[in-house]
């Protein structure tokens, strides 16, 4: 578990410094979300080097699916973003391992990291990069960031429709329903884990979760499509976790995954799926805490 603590009162270059830790503390945290680019296409023409994100405030969230980890114009554009945004958060998606295989694309990541930290130590001006691959982040002392891609659970009568359907199992090496599975129950063991730590050590803290896959079957939070299932492969996308402490603690006050509009369930803002191509489709979210 890869935890790190970031101080809210650095200024992001084009901000004022705040004045004080009780302003930090009274004014909301400020993400900017997008997921879904799929910069890898067209397959004849990426779109990397065309897609700009217009800066709306000092924290993006990229949520998976940006593209494929074997381009080098991904890192390129990650890279473009670090010259632009305070901090970088990522979240890998299903399609981000497309053409080799899930370990090796978060290795790649991983390295990236590594390489943008020693490029900060060594002075050079840009943002932190952070891979959410179950790590924790504090934004501030009393606001932590969790993220991991969260992969679903399938269920054994969708595994069948699922294999054929769904393309990650073609397209990532050594991949089936077995080890997304796997990982599912590895993302939500660690997640259950670092939520009830949190609530139990320091339930002041609250906690904002980024996560690539759908975490719950509400309609207001879900592509329709996938809910009505008409291939039978919701369990490839969305997983109802509302019995999980992850989803139930009253610290976690967000969970977010990809571009869209804002949803409300109970105490929780949602933030539900918008596939977009379109940087002023942005999405900015505000976090409150008392």
């Amino acid at each position: 578990m890869k935890t790190f603590h970031y101080n809210s009162l650095h200024a992001w270059p084009h901000k004022n410094h705040y004045q004080s830790s009780v302003i930090a503390q009274m004014s909301p945290v400020r993400f900017q979300i997008m997921s879904d680019l799929h910069l890898e296409t067209p397959s004849a023409r990426p779109s990397y080097q065309h897609f700009k994100i217009q800066p709306e405030c000092q924290y993006l969230a990229l949520l998976g699916d940006i593209g494929k980890v074997l381009d080098y114009e991904l890192i390129a554009f990650l890279e473009d973003q670090l010259r632009v945004f305070e901090i970088v958060f990522f979240v890998q998606g299903n399609h981000e391992a497309y053409g080799t295989k899930v370990k090796a694309a978060v290795a790649t990541m991983l390295d990236f990291q590594r390489r943008m930290n020693e490029y900060r130590e060594e002075g050079v001006e840009m943002g932190r990069f952070v891979f959410l691959n179950r790590t924790r982040f504090d934004i501030t002392d009393s606001l932590t960031v969790l993220g991991c891609t969260l992969f679903s659970h399938i269920n054994n009568e969708q595994r069948q429709s699922v294999s054929l359907f769904c393309s990650d199992f073609s397209e990532t090496l050594e991949w089936d329903v077995d080890a997304h599975n796997a990982s599912h129950l590895e993302d939500l063991t660690w997640l259950n884990a670092q939520v009830e730590q949190i609530t139990r050590d320091e339930p002041r803290r609250k906690i904002v979760v980024f996560t690539h896959f759908s975490p719950t079957m509400l309609s207001a939070a879900n592509d329709p499509k996938k809910l009505e299932d008409s291939n039978q492969v919701r369990s490839a996308f969305v997983t109802d976790l509302s019995d999980q402490i992850c989803w139930t603690s009253s610290s976690v006050r967000s969970y977010i995954r990809k571009s869209a509009t804002s949803r409300h369930s109970s105490t929780k803002k949602y933030i539900a799926e918008v596939t977009t191509l379109v940087s002023s489709k942005t999405t900015v979210v505000e976090i409150f805490w008392t």
